[in-house]
This record gives C-alpha cells, sequence and structure tokens, in this order.
C-alpha cells in the first residue's frame, strides 16, 4: 500500500523507480528501471474533513465553511462554542447572538453552515424542563432547546403543534422567557415524561429552532441536493468570493414589555 504526502497539490499517480547501488567491475551493466503509473491512496486533509451529518459532539469545525483554526472557529473558540451542539443551542436561543459571534460573515457563507448544521441528527437523552413561576406550566427542550412539550397541570406534556392560536402565543412568550433565564431550566431524562399524544416525545421538533431561526434572518436556503453526503475538506472553507456581509439580522424580540400580556390572559384556557 502506497500513500502520498508528498506535495500539497494532488496528482495521485507516481512511478516505482530502481537502480543500483554499488556495482563492482565483475558485474555486468544494470539499467534503471521505472514503472508504469500508478494511483496511491491520499490521506491529506483526512483530519480536516467535515462529517457528513455532522453529530452533536462534533467539533464545531467539522461544519461547511468553518476551517480548522481559521477565523470562524477561533472567534466561536474564544466565545465558548466548540461543538456542534454548542452553536446549535445558541442558534436556538439567539440567532442573532451567534451571528454577533461569528462576526462579520458573507450570507451565502452563512446558510451553508446552517443548511449543513441542519443534518446533524439529535439522538441523545438529554432533556430539560422549565417551570413557570406562579403557574402550574412547564416547558419541555430538547438537548438543543428546542421546545417539544407543554404541560398545564405539571404531568402531561403535550406537542406545541397541538396547541391553539392563543395557546401558541402565550407559550411561546413563556419560551422566551425561559430562554432569558436558562440557569431555570431542570435537566431530566425523557422516559420520566408523560406524553399525552405521540407528537409529545422529546426529539420530534429536532430542527424547528434552525427553521425558525432561517426565517428570523429572512434567508432563503437552496433544498436541491440536501443533506446527502459527501467527502470535502476545510481547505477555502472561508474564502469565498462574496461581499455580501450578513452581520446586522433581525434581533430576537425582547418578551420583557410582553409579560403584561402574559399576566392578563392568564391561563384560563388550560385544562
Amino acid at each position: 500500500m502506497f500513500t502520498d504526502n508528498s506535495r500539497w497539490i494532488r496528482s495521485r499517480k507516481f512511478r516505482l523507480g530502481a537502480k543500483v547501488i554499488q556495482t563492482t567491475s565483475n558485474e555486468a551493466n544494470i539499467k534503471e528501471g521505472r514503472s508504469e503509473p500508478f494511483v496511491v491512496k491520499d490521506y491529506r486533509g483526512e483530519s480536516y474533513k467535515k462529517h457528513y451529518p455532522p453529530s452533536l459532539n462534533d467539533d464545531v469545525w467539522r461544519l461547511k465553511q468553518i476551517a480548522k483554526d481559521g477565523k470562524f472557529h477561533k472567534r466561536l473558540s474564544l466565545q465558548g462554542i466548540h461543538t456542534v451542539k454548542d452553536l446549535l443551542r445558541l442558534y436556538t436561543t439567539n440567532p442573532s447572538s451567534l451571528l454577533e459571534k461569528v462576526g462579520n460573515i458573507p450570507k451565502r457563507s452563512w446558510m451553508s453552515i446552517i443548511e449543513h448544521v441542519k443534518t446533524c441528527v439529535i439522538d441523545d437523552d438529554e432533556t430539560f424542563v422549565y417551570n413557570t413561576a406562579e403557574q402550574s406550566t412547564s416547558l419541555i427542550f430538547n438537548s438543543i432547546y428546542v421546545l417539544v412539550g407543554v404541560s398545564f397541570d405539571g404531568q402531561n406534556y403535550v406537542s406545541p403543534d397541538t396547541l391553539s392560536s392563543d395557546e401558541k402565543g402565550v407559550v411561546e412568550i413563556m419560551k422566551q422567557h425561559a430562554y432569558q433565564n436558562m440557569d431555570n431550566l431542570i435537566s431530566v431524562h425523557k422516559t420520566s415524561l408523560s406524553c399525552s399524544t405521540p407528537l409529545a416525545c422529546v426529539g420530534v421538533r429536532q430542527f424547528d429552532a434552525t427553521e425558525q431561526g432561517l426565517q428570523q434572518l429572512d434567508i432563503s436556503t437552496e433544498q436541491e441536493g440536501y443533506g446527502h453526503p459527501y467527502a470535502s475538506t476545510s481547505y477555502g472553507d472561508e474564502g469565498l468570493p462574496n461581499h455580501n456581509i450578513y452581520s446586522d439580522p433581525n434581533s430576537v424580540p425582547d418578551i420583557t414589555d410582553r409579560m403584561c400580556l402574559l399576566e392578563y390572559v392568564g391561563f384560563g384556557w388550560f385544562p
């Protein structure tokens, strides 16, 4: 087996040559020999390859457009974002803050990162519950803080998709309040939760956060060929010739002034 690490530019085709190192006067004249071209395995860039799909515990540079030790990787690391899970969590709770931490980034590069991270499978059992201070209402989040269940009695959880428009509005306010008070989230195991409907099981809505973030940032993504694994390295990831810098997205709504709505509406619609 032959491998090639001799040059940065890949050629993959090589020849073997042989010649006599020492000769004596009694030996016949031996000519040099050379083989026909053959292909060798090329391992350059293996340690920099992107993962398709990425996993939650992958280093963040495994995502497209984030080169290992590149400027985006360094900026994110300085902000404590080291893994795909770290990035997804901040993107779920505050996409504007994530963009601010990434810094000036071409719009196309940002779209590419989001498209790639959306292929991540949320396959762990990490679950969090947020309990309101004055009401018997609980919100359940998966490991990247996507809302996957709501309880109005503290026991049975239903899917957010099953709520009425009024209920969704109030729950959205509660969710944003939870995102502003992350220290109040309680870690639980999802098997300890009682689901009223199958859709309420943790993990069903694993990509709602990224889809919501795309809408908030007014970015339309190209879906053709999306989600298919293929090999790639980080060469040139951060050098796209795109001068359309996207660094001032719509901010996540501040719900401080809207909490009065929560108090006014009350929870009369709770079963």
